[in-house]
């Protein structure tokens, strides 16, 4: 466990990413992409499926690959800005292969938890 006032972001993702990339090397891909590009969420989960199928290529034998990933931590909120266009919805996201950023209520106890950025391939 890890306290709270810790942690930056968070990022649920399918084994398609695990199995390539660990959780300390996805840490610093976050935080890296974030303070070169200060791109929004979805970018930031475009980026590490992007890293993942780049590693399955060199496999041969791919996998899907599913990403989400938020801010707990006004900090690192600061570090990406938030997409300016309407998310799609999730399946046209999906059909399309496209990011996307699902609706969702601010949870209390995460000031910044109001923001996801995903994207399944």
């Amino acid at each position: 466990q890890v306290p709270q006032d810790e942690v930056d972001f968070v990022v649920v993702a399918s084994d398609g990413l695990w199995d390539v990339i660990g959780d300390h090397e996805c840490c610093d891909l976050v935080r890296r992409f974030c303070v070169a590009a200060g791109s929004s969420l979805h970018k930031v989960a475009e980026y590490l499926a992007d890293q993942a199928t780049s590693r399955w290529a060199r496999t041969g034998s791919p996998d899907d690959i599913a990403v989400v990933v938020t801010f707990v931590s006004q900090q690192a909120m600061e570090l990406c800005s938030p997409v300016s266009a309407p998310p799609m919805q999730p399946m046209q996201a999906i059909k399309s292969g496209e990011s996307f950023d699902p609706p969702v209520e601010p949870f209390a106890g995460f000031p910044a938890f109001g923001q996801l950025g995903g994207v399944w391939r």
